[in-house]
């Protein structure tokens, strides 16, 4: 009896984890549907801002270095109806195959398809803030020891470009940001789960070639 009783509660408990694991996949951010969303003559940074303002889906984009010289900038068009967020996402990478996208607890990443050597691995062993706001948790960040660390070895200062955005000034939502061990990439995930911008990016620029990188932008 004690067998069958022990068989009935594994099948309730597999049975418990299956509907949890439907549950969770339901639940991606990826498998949000997207009613329309058109946009022309856009580089990737444009793109994925106005798809994150018009949205609210928490988006961070680690741009490539922006080098003199180098090859210019792609600029794509896009105009999807009533999909899913994962397939509208797969069709702007498409459009420029230098990024890729995956989804990190709840927010999604588009970086470089090759690797960047950028300060958003720096992990942080403790970043607590309580009933702060956007400014601050960035703040908080990039006078942190290890981040000026990376960012010194790299070469780059800081000189963040705030004109132009297609969001409005932040609304001071306060928020509480508590993370052992965490990047500054899952930091600034974070942020954006519950700040109102919902959008980070990151780009080191005004590099030359025969030079060492200038600056960054964090935003």
């Amino acid at each position: 009896m004690k067998k069958y009783v022990f068989t009935a509660i594994w099948i309730l408990i597999a049975a418990t984890g299956g509907i949890a694991a439907t549950r969770n996949q339901s639940e991606s951010i990826a498998a949000k549907r997207i009613e329309s969303f058109t946009i022309s003559n856009a580089d990737m940074h444009l793109c994925l801002q106005r798809l994150s303002f018009q949205n609210g889906i928490p988006i961070g984009l680690e741009m490539l270095p922006e080098i003199r010289g180098s090859a210019p900038e792609v600029y794509f068009d896009i105009d999807v109806r009533d999909r899913r967020l994962g397939e509208v996402l797969d069709e702007i990478v498409a459009s420029d195959d230098r990024y890729l996208w995956k989804e990190v607890n709840g927010a999604i990443n588009v970086f470089p398809a090759k690797r960047v050597d950028t300060f958003l691995d720096v992990v942080l062993p403790e970043f607590r803030l309580e009933n702060t706001t956007r400014a601050s948790v960035l703040a908080a960040i990039t006078r942190n020891e290890l981040f000026l660390a990376r960012t010194s070895a790299l070469g780059i200062c800081d000189r963040t470009i705030t004109s132009g955005s297609l969001v409005r000034d932040a609304d001071g939502r306060r928020m509480n940001i508590s993370l052992t061990e965490a990047s500054v990439r899952d930091i600034l995930n974070e942020l954006i789960k519950q700040d109102s911008r919902r959008y980070w990016v990151v780009q080191i620029y005004g590099l030359n070639l025969d030079h060492p990188p200038a600056f960054y932008t964090l935003k």
